[in-house]
C-alpha cells in the first residue's frame, strides 16, 4: 500500500501547504510571534504580509512574505534616515542660536 495513502491527514496537508510555499495563519503568527488575533486584526487593517483565502482558510505565500519582510526593513531604514536628518538639523540648529 502507498505511505501516503497509510499516513493520517494530519501528516499530509501541511506537507501539501509546505511544498506549495504556503503557510498557515497558525505558522505565520508563530513565525512572526504575535497571536493569531494580531495577525487577523492586521489582515482586517490590511497590515502585515500579504494573505490569500483558500475555501475558508487563510495562508500565506512565503515569497509574498519575503518580499513584505525585505519592504518593511526598506522602510523602516528609510524612517531611521530621515529620524538622523532631522537629528542633525535641530542640533545644527541649537548650535546657531
Amino acid at each position: 500500500m502507498d505511505a501516503a495513502a497509510t499516513a493520517p491527514s494530519s501528516t499530509i496537508v501541511p506537507s501539501i501547504f509546505a511544498s506549495l510555499g504556503l503557510m498557515t495563519s497558525e505558522e505565520m503568527s508563530s513565525v512572526l510571534q504575535v497571536s493569531p488575533q494580531t495577525l487577523a486584526t492586521w489582515r482586517c487593517k490590511r497590515r502585515g504580509p500579504p494573505s490569500i483565502k483558500l475555501g475558508k482558510k487563510v495562508f500565506y505565500l512565503i515569497s509574498d512574505f519575503n518580499r513584505w519582510t525585505q519592504d518593511e526593513a526598506t522602510k523602516q531604514r528609510k524612517r531611521q534616515r530621515a529620524e538622523e536628518v532631522l537629528a542633525d538639523s535641530l542640533e545644527r540648529a541649537q548650535d546657531v542660536l
